[in-house]
């Protein structure tokens, strides 16, 4: 009965479930500020030394925009310090991300294996 239930109410209202935010910690192996010019898409990425997987992709990367804004330059720079410090001194991150949030394909972020981040950690 459960599980019909859970189908009934996944059909009825799937598309407005919003995904589950996952936390999972990243040992960094790659930093990346990309300005990609005529494109217009400029992005920031870390990119982890083992994916995680998110219903069937495995995710790696974790992507921000360059934005125009000034809180949005300056949370993708925080990102860039977090992720730089982790991959030079060996730490870890803990990275938060929306579970099959694809949004990051506006920026360049690949829907089969990279994340917008919501919170990074440094341990």
């Amino acid at each position: 009965m459960y599980k019909f239930i859970c189908f009934c109410l996944f059909t009825l209202f799937g598309s407005q479930v919003m995904a589950a935010d996952v936390t999972r910690t990243c040992r960094v192996n790659e930093v990346l500020i990309a300005n990609f010019g005529a494109t217009g898409i400029d992005r920031v990425h870390v990119r982890c030394v083992t994916g995680i997987f998110d219903g069937v992709d495995k995710i790696f990367f974790y992507a921000l925009p360059m934005s125009a804004t000034v809180k949005g330059a300056a949370y993708a720079t925080q990102f860039v310090n977090l992720g730089n410090t982790a991959l030079t001194s060996g730490r870890l991150l803990n990275i938060t991300f929306g579970s099959g949030d694809t949004s990051g394909t506006v920026y360049g972020c690949r829907a089969f294996d990279c994340r917008k981040p919501k919170n990074v950690t440094i341990q």
